[in-house]
C-alpha cells in the first residue's frame, strides 16, 4: 500500500513595495535565501519560548527591515550592542464581542550591530501554524525560485502524512484566536476572517496597517485547505494539494 504524501506551495509574494527596493537591499535578501538553503549551517533553532531563529552571520541590516516594512516597530529596546523591535498586532473584535488583549500577536526582530540576528515568533501564532511547519517553510525558501521581473519567490516542500496539519474545528480556531472578525462560506468551504492592526507610533491617528488572516475549511470534512496571511500587499500563501494520481501503465 503506497503511503499518500501532501505536496505544500508556499507562496511568497511582495506587494508593490518591492518594486522600490535598491538593488543593495535585493543583494542582502538574496544571501538570506542562501543562508537557508544551508539551514543547519547559518541557523540555530530557539524553542524555550515561542520559537527563535538565530542566524548565525547577520546579512539583513536593520534599515533594510524598515524601508521594507516601511513602518516602525511597536517598541524599541537596546541592552548594550543589541536592539529589538516588537511588532504588536491588535486583534480587532467583531461587532458584538470584545475580548482582552490576550488574543494580540507580539513578532520581535532582533539586531546586533544593526544586522538581523534573530526572529522570535509567538506561542499564540504557533499553535495555529506548528513548529516544525514554519521550520520546512523557511528551509524551502532556501532553494526557491526568484523571478526578479515580478520580485517573488516560491517554494514548494513535501509532508509527510504523520506530521499533516490536523484539520482545526471552529472551537479550536477560536480559543486559539478568539472569535473571527467574520465567518463567511465560499466555494471552497468556510472561511474564518480575522484583522489585526499594527500598533505603530510612525502610523498616523485614524489611519490603520491591518495583517487578515483567512483560514479556508472544506464544507464536508474540516479539513484545512488553504491559509493566507496579507499584510498590507505582502502576502503569504500556504495552499494544501494532494498530488497527482500517476497514470496507470
Amino acid at each position: 500500500m503506497t503511503t499518500k504524501r501532501h505536496r505544500l506551495t508556499v507562496a511568497l509574494l511582495l506587494g508593490a513595495l518591492a518594486a522600490t527596493l535598491t538593488g543593495c537591499i535585493w543583494f542582502r535578501l538574496l544571501a538570506l535565501k542562501n543562508q537557508l538553503a544551508e539551514f543547519d549551517r547559518y541557523v540555530k533553532v530557539d524553542e524555550s519560548r515561542g520559537l527563535a531563529l538565530q542566524f548565525v552571520k547577520p546579512v539583513v541590516r536593520d534599515s533594510d527591515v524598515r524601508e521594507f516594512l516601511e513602518v516602525d516597530p511597536t517598541c524599541k529596546s537596546t541592552n548594550g550592542t543589541q536592539q529589538t523591535w516588537s511588532w504588536t498586532f491588535e486583534k480587532v473584535p467583531n461587532a458584538t464581542n470584545a475580548e482582552p488583549n490576550q488574543f494580540n500577536l507580539t513578532f520581535e526582530t532582533s539586531f546586533e550591530n544593526g544586522k538581523l540576528n534573530r526572529f522570535a515568533i509567538p506561542d499564540r501564532f504557533l499553535a495555529i501554524v506548528p513548529k516544525w511547519f514554519v521550520l520546512g517553510v523557511f528551509r524551502s525558501l532556501g532553494n526557491a525560485k526568484i523571478d526578479k521581473s515580478k520580485r517573488s519567490a516560491q517554494a514548494s516542500l513535501t509532508l509527510d502524512p504523520k506530521e499533516a496539519i490536523r484539520p482545526l474545528t471552529k472551537t479550536e480556531v477560536t480559543q486559539l484566536l478568539g472569535q473571527p472578525f467574520e465567518i463567511t462560506e465560499s466555494k471552497q468551504g468556510f472561511v474564518w476572517r480575522y484583522r489585526h492592526r499594527l500598533r505603530s507610533p510612525s502610523i498616523p491617528a485614524g489611519q490603520h496597517l491591518e495583517a487578515v488572516t483567512k483560514i479556508t475549511v472544506a464544507k464536508d470534512s474540516e479539513k484545512l485547505k488553504a491559509m493566507q496571511l496579507n499584510y498590507t500587499g505582502h502576502r503569504l500563501t500556504l495552499s494544501f494539494d494532494e498530488p497527482e494520481a500517476k497514470p496507470k501503465k
